[in-house]
């Protein structure tokens, strides 16, 4: 194991923990069938207030999402080419 590997899955610890810790911190919207076709999608939503703390709670997700996505296709790129 490389020492990217190991700084990668300790990045990878930490984004999964707090995706975890901010996913229950939001708001359920579950609301049937209307979740699902998007009657009040997050776009929407928050539009024209200030920022709120939901707004923001889905603003941290959607970042930790990404940088849990790339360190996950950086770190299995260089496993599989670096050895």
């Amino acid at each position: 194991m490389s020492v990217f590997e190991i700084v990668g899955g300790i990045i990878l610890a930490i984004a999964c923990i707090l995706i975890v810790a901010i996913v229950m911190m939001q708001e359920t919207k579950s609301n049937g069938m209307s979740a699902v076709s998007g009657a009040e999608s997050s776009m929407g939503y928050n539009r024209g207030r200030a920022q709120t703390k939901e707004a923001m709670l889905n603003k941290a997700t959607k970042i930790l999402a990404i940088i849990f996505f790339v360190i996950s296709l950086a770190v299995c790129i260089v496993s599989v080419y670096v050895k």
